[in-house]
């Protein structure tokens, strides 16, 4: 039973979730009842058993709740309207399924195997329960694993649903997506909800690109000709909430500086581009709310023995322990910087560092340096720099060139050295994490680096980067580096 044990604060779920079950145009409630159920079944969900829900503890985990003057204190909803939302819900998961391709041929699936998400979703109004079962039917993936002799094969690999919510290899092989579930309930409007979580699988990069299908069907479920219609009027409504309904303590949303960018042809939208600082206080426990104003637990100080496990975590997947990198100064110098900075700005600069193939430590001393200099002691100094602090930017001139170096390539071969870095960063990731399907992977980490070095150079006055063509320089680029990969 739920009741047994803490409520999870954090929902987690393997991303490809969303692509293989579309649950449909959900009301609010009913999302955050099975959302949070979705949450609940991570790492504990055991097959030969059903998972059990109390109808006290959904309301709780939904946040139906209302405030009891008799009893002094929060308490469930779980009244007949209830009872009634959770029929409603049953009678829609139990129709969902996932349609798993087994032949395709020019483009088109010719069979397919369908995988219902639920194997059973049983209701009892009599005991205020409900039990379920995913379901157990097997699916087949192909993983790519290196051989002894450093070949890569593929080997199928046989799934079920509980892979989705239950997997030992996230971060790994695994990409997942996570999100507070309190914050996630207290968005009022199912599209608020909706737009939320979509942006928390992009929230390390602060840019998400959408085609209006996606966007609008898949993401929001405008899924009758009225909706889309309103498409604009819903978009602006879930931008409203999640821009001003709810705000911390200091007065700053969640999600700050979100904005959207409507790219169109003629008179049809085509695109929407979402630009955002990256987040994480919305996986911090919510202590308190009092009207629109959420009081966040405060971040917990790692001392600098755990901060510097950390650093060197992130050092080894960068520069692979015995590497020339690896020594003892390099390792003073890091102790160093954390002395003056935070842990999370020196992981920023590793994070720089390794996303081009051909950067060594020296690179990493030479950034931190600067950015030691300019004055930053935390992330957030380097984000509310970007993208206009042209002086503090990092500089890839090597500390030991001349300080008056110029570069005098030009904007054509600049652009051709990003793709280059691009291709070399994806590369060395997909090494990392091998698997057969990884498209939308290197799809994600093509639009997170190739944003993040255009904005390193829009700065230095590159006619193709001006706020006239920077988009199409960027599609441009974009679409050379995905034809290179197939995708």
């Amino acid at each position: 039973m739920v009741e047994n044990r803490e409520f999870r604060e954090i929902i987690k779920y393997d991303n490809k979730f969303t692509q293989m079950f579309q649950l449909g145009d959900l009301s609010p409630l009913q999302e955050n009842m099975i959302y949070s159920i979705f949450g609940e079944l991570r790492d504990v969900y055991d097959e030969n058993e059903a998972a059990i829900f109390s109808y006290s503890s959904l309301a709780m985990l939904a946040g139906n709740t209302f405030y009891s003057s008799r009893e002094q204190k929060i308490v469930p909803r779980t009244g007949k309207r209830f009872e009634t939302t959770v029929e409603e819900l049953e009678e829609r998961m139990t129709k969902i399924v996932y349609r798993h391709p087994e032949k395709v041929v020019d483009g088109k699936v010719v069979s397919y195997t369908s995988i219902p998400l639920f194997k059973t979703f049983r209701v009892d109004h009599e005991n205020k329960l409900i039990k379920i079962h995913l379901s157990d039917a097997e699916y087949t993936e192909y993983d790519e694993v290196t051989t002894e002799d450093g070949t890569k094969v593929k080997v199928a690999v046989r799934r079920t649903v509980k892979d989705l919510f239950n997997n030992p290899e996230w971060g790994k092989k695994a990409k997942y997506i996570q999100y507070g579930r309190d914050y996630h309930n207290l968005l009022k409007s199912k599209y608020s909800k909706r737009l939320f979580r979509h942006l928390a699988d992009w929230r390390k990069t602060g840019f998400v690109k959408d085609t209006a299908e996606e966007l609008e069907q898949e993401v929001l479920i405008l899924d009758s000709p009225s909706l889309l219609r309103s498409k604009g009027t819903k978009l602006q409504q879930a931008l409203d909430e999640i821009n001003t309904l709810l705000v911390d303590e200091h007065g700053l949303p969640v999600i700050q500086d979100l904005t959207v960018e409507r790219i169109k042809k003629g008179k049809s939208i085509t695109h929407y581009i979402f630009r955002f600082k990256p987040f994480d206080d919305d996986l911090r426990r919510i202590v308190a709310t009092n009207d629109k104003v959420i009081t966040f637990e405060k971040k917990k100080e790692l001392d600098f023995k755990r901060k510097m496990a950390i650093v060197m975590e992130k050092f080894y997947t960068v520069f692979p322990k015995g590497s020339k990198a690896d020594n003892y100064n390099n390792k003073n110098q890091l102790k160093r910087w954390l002395e003056t900075m935070d842990h999370e700005l020196v992981i920023e600069a590793l994070e720089r560092t390794g996303s081009d193939a051909n950067r060594t430590f020296g690179w990493t001393r030479t950034l931190l340096n600067k950015w030691e200099v300019a004055g930053y002691t935390k992330l957030s100094d380097l984000r509310d720099s970007h993208p206009t602090n042209k002086d503090n930017r990092p500089s890839n001139v090597p500390d030991w060139s001349e300080p008056n170096y110029e570069n005098g390539t030009d904007d054509k071969d600049r652009l051709g050295l990003v793709v280059v870095a691009v291709k070399s960063a994806i590369k060395i990731e997909l090494s990392k994490t091998p698997d057969e399907d990884n498209k939308a992977d290197i799809k994600h980490l093509a639009e997170k680096l190739l944003q993040e070095k255009l904005w390193e150079l829009k700065d230095k006055g590159l006619e193709s980067l001006s706020d006239s063509h920077f988009e199409e320089t960027r599609e441009q680029l974009l679409t050379e580096i995905l034809d290179y990969f197939k995708v």
